[in-house]
């Protein structure tokens, strides 16, 4: 009831900039039996849908809170099983990942990354580019794994893959 008298209290005063009223207006949308008619058509809910670039990999066009819903195949472990603990922060571990290994490997990877979690080991695997400065990726792997194993406390591994072409091909941009 709280919102819905603020809603009305501010649809009555001075205040009538229509960008900003309407996003007030709109995060409470729920609570208006009746919506102002200034306002026109909103609080019709939409599922968000992260913008995907022509010729852009599935990979990419999945965002980050969702890699659970939709990637779940790629995250192999028992953490969802009953009686086990900690599968929420096995989820954002994963995000933080998948995040830091499309940064410093931005050049090299070129399919999914996919996590398997065994016992006190977490083993990263993906496909990299054969075309690639070999001493750069080995740096790249080393201190990769010094760093995750560092931060999660536990032994982290790195099993890169060589394909002899890209798995997909952007297409250039007009």
């Amino acid at each position: 009831m709280a919102c819905r008298h603020f809603l009305t209290s501010i649809s009555r005063s001075s205040f009538k900039h229509p960008q900003v009223q309407s996003k007030i207006l709109g995060a409470c949308y729920p609570t208006i039996v009746r919506q102002p008619e200034r306002l026109g058509i909103i609080g019709v809910r939409h599922t968000s849908k992260g913008k995907v670039a022509a010729g852009a990999p599935k990979r990419k066009s999945v965002p980050g809170y969702r890699v659970a819903v939709t990637k779940g195949f790629d995250s192999q472990h028992t953490g969802s099983l009953k009686g086990s603990y900690g599968a929420s922060d096995r989820l954002l571990d994963d995000i933080m990942i998948r995040k830091y290994i499309d940064g410093v490997f931005y050049d090299h990877v070129c399919s999914d990354i996919i996590i398997k979690r065994k016992d006190n080991r977490i083993i990263i695997a993906f496909i990299v580019q054969r075309e690639c400065d070999v001493n750069q990726f080995y740096f790249l792997t080393a201190m990769s794994e010094k760093l995750l194993s560092e931060v999660f406390g536990c032994i982290v591994t790195f099993e890169p893959q060589s394909a002899s072409r890209l798995l997909y091909q952007p297409k250039p941009k007009a």
